[in-house]
C-alpha cells in the first residue's frame, strides 16, 4: 500500500483502468497488488510512504480499497494528532 502526500506539480497515476491526477494540497491511498503506472511533470515534490500491514485487522480494512482514495488536507486536518 502507498499514501502520498502531493506538495506540488502534478502527476497521473494508473491503477488498473483507473486514471487519477494527482494535485498538490491532496493526500491519496493507494491499495497494494494491482496493476500500476505513473506520469509526472519534471517538477513533482510528493511524500510518500509504502507500507505492508502488520495486523489482520488493518489487513482485512485495507482490503476494502480497490480503487486509489483521495483527500484534501483540509479533510485530513480533523484527524488529531496522536504522536
Amino acid at each position: 500500500h502507498k499514501v502520498y502526500f502531493v506538495v506540488a506539480g502534478k502527476a497521473q497515476y494508473w491503477l488498473g483502468e483507473q486514471k487519477v491526477d494527482l494535485v498538490s494540497k491532496r493526500a491519496y491511498l493507494i491499495p497494494a497488488h494491482r496493476e500500476q503506472r505513473f506520469s509526472c511533470e519534471p517538477s513533482f515534490d510528493v511524500y510518500w510512504l509504502h507500507f505492508k500491514p502488520l495486523s489482520a485487522q488493518l489487513a482485512r480494512s485495507l482490503a476494502g480499497f480497490s480503487q486509489v482514495t483521495q483527500w484534501t488536507l483540509r479533510e485530513l486536518s480533523a484527524f488529531e494528532a496522536t504522536y
